[in-house]
């Protein structure tokens, strides 16, 4: 059953940021669908479409997320879509 959800994240801008967002999902099997980086003064913004083919939970994805070193202190939102 493929999931589909929007991912937000809001952390401190740093070099290998998208990077390392993008490579956890890769590294999950996820899709990623539309997707926008911002830079917010020292703070920036990624938020994407994504579709998970092996039913990976929203829980589960954050969890993931939240455990990159670079989202440390990290605000990382996953909703159904």
């Amino acid at each position: 059953m493929n999931n589909v959800y929007l991912v937000s994240v809001l952390s401190s801008d740093k070099t290998g940021l998208v990077s390392a967002i993008s490579g956890c999902l890769f590294d999950l099997g996820i899709n990623l669908g539309s997707t926008s980086f911002t830079v917010l003064g020292s703070g920036a913004k990624f938020t994407a479409v994504c579709e998970s083919e092996d039913g990976i939970p929203a829980a589960g994805l954050e969890q993931a997320l939240a455990s990159l070193p670079e989202l440390s202190g990290a605000e990382i939102q996953v909703v159904d879509f």
